[in-house]
C-alpha cells in the first residue's frame, strides 16, 4: 500500500466534531461517495476521521473541506500538491490576500458549504492556513 502526502495552502471550511459523534462523516451520497468529492477535497487520513485537537476540555475531529482545484481560476496560484511525497514549489505568501480568498470560497461553493452544514448540524468556521494529511 502506497501512502499519498496531501499539502494545502489556503482557505478552508472547518466543522469540529465531538469524539465519538463522527460515525456517518464525512457525509456521503448514497452510493457512499463523499459528498462533493470532485469539488472539495476533505482532510481524511487513511479513511480514517481527522486530527483530533482539544478545546477547553473536550476533544473534537477537525475536518476540513478545501478547493479541490490545484490552480484556482481566480488566484493564479497552486493551493493543493500531492504526491510521494508531496514537493510544493515555493511560493511567496506575503502578498496574498487571504480575507479575498476565504471570501472567494464562501461564494464560489456556498451551494455545498450549505449541503454539508446541514450534514454536519451546523455552519462552518472559515480560515485561512496550511492543512497536511495522508491518503
Amino acid at each position: 500500500m502506497s501512502v499519498w502526502q496531501n499539502l494545502f495552502v489556503g482557505p478552508f471550511a472547518e466543522w469540529l466534531v465531538p469524539e465519538g459523534k463522527t460515525e456517518g462523516l464525512p457525509p456521503r451520497d448514497n452510493d457512499g461517495v463523499r459528498l462533493f468529492a470532485d469539488k472539495l477535497l476533505c482532510n481524511l487520513s487513511m479513511g480514517e476521521p481527522p486530527e483530533t485537537i482539544t478545546r477547553g476540555r473536550k476533544s473534537y475531529h477537525r475536518y476540513c473541506f478545501m478547493p479541490h482545484a490545484k490552480e484556482p481560476e481566480r488566484h493564479g496560484r497552486e493551493m493543493y500538491f500531492a504526491g510521494q511525497p508531496a514537493y510544493p514549489t515555493t511560493q511567496e505568501l506575503l502578498a496574498v490576500d487571504r480575507q479575498a480568498e476565504v471570501d472567494w470560497l464562501a461564494k464560489k461553493y456556498a451551494k455545498e458549504l450549505e449541503a454539508l452544514a446541514k450534514k454536519f448540524g451546523g455552519k462552518p468556521r472559515l480560515s485561512w492556513g496550511l492543512i497536511c494529511w495522508v491518503s
